[in-house]
């Protein structure tokens, strides 16, 4: 509709104005209604931008529950805060035991990557699941971290010692494992025993790994063949 002068006011709206949609009077603000294909357009795009957001919150919440199950709920406030990067040691903690409730080993591997330096008993946790997941070497290196902060458990020096076996560097492996073995004289560790050997024999002190085999034969009728095959390969090099 064109209009010349204003319905409302009575004066001539400006030219410039009244080829626009809507027309607004310059003079006292009147806007003329808008055209029913216009308005029907507004409302289509409206309910496109609506229904699409509805999808796309569905889909989201649908990922949610598939990815987090029961905890879909607990978990949203701890993705926000790792979001902007304002999680607790509490919430990390939080996290951890959330993902490993999930299987999602991933995020329990960076949960408790970001805790490893709060306590000893956390990095030798952290170092002990590297390990499990086959990393060989990070765990090596956290067990070493746990050593030079002033750690002392002896499981964790016996995991060390087989990380540093794997690792090849069979000296200090051996060092470990004998530290493990005199921490407890009136004990034989059987498994730690054999490390310790393998680790000798790798090492080449042969004599070493000869001795420590036959202290066990020793302690048992039943043990004359402990270790047969690798007091075989000592004597073959004798």
């Amino acid at each position: 509709m064109n209009y010349a002068p204003c319905p409302r006011c009575q004066l001539d709206i400006a030219d410039e104005r009244r080829n626009q949609s809507p027309v607004v009077c310059n003079h006292c603000g009147f806007t003329s209604p808008k055209k029913n294909n216009q308005v029907q357009s507004e409302v289509e795009s409206r309910f496109i931008k609506i229904s699409l957001g509805l999808s796309l919150f569905f889909v989201a919440a649908f990922i949610q529950v598939v990815n987090w199950d029961n905890h879909a709920l607990t978990v949203l406030p701890l993705q926000a805060k790792s979001l902007f990067g304002v999680m607790s040691a509490q919430d990390q903690e939080e996290m951890a035991t959330l993902c490993m409730d999930r299987q999602k080993y991933d995020c329990v591997e960076r949960m408790y990557s970001k805790t490893a330096a709060t306590s000893l008993d956390n990095r030798a946790r952290f170092a002990d699941f590297l390990s499990k997941r086959e990393k060989v070497r990070p765990a090596a290196e956290q067990y070493k971290l746990y050593f030079d902060e002033g750690g002392v458990d002896l499981q964790a020096r016996y995991n060390y010692a087989k990380l540093l076996a794997q690792l090849g560097e069979f000296d200090q492996a051996a060092v470990l494992f004998h530290q493990v073995i005199d921490a407890k004289p009136d004990t034989v560790q059987i498994t730690v025993v054999q490390h310790y050997v393998r680790a000798l024999i790798h090492a080449n002190q042969l004599d070493k790994a000869k001795k420590m085999i036959e202290e066990v034969r020793k302690q048992s009728a039943q043990a004359n063949s402990f270790m047969a095959e690798e007091m075989a390969q000592i004597t073959g090099h004798s």
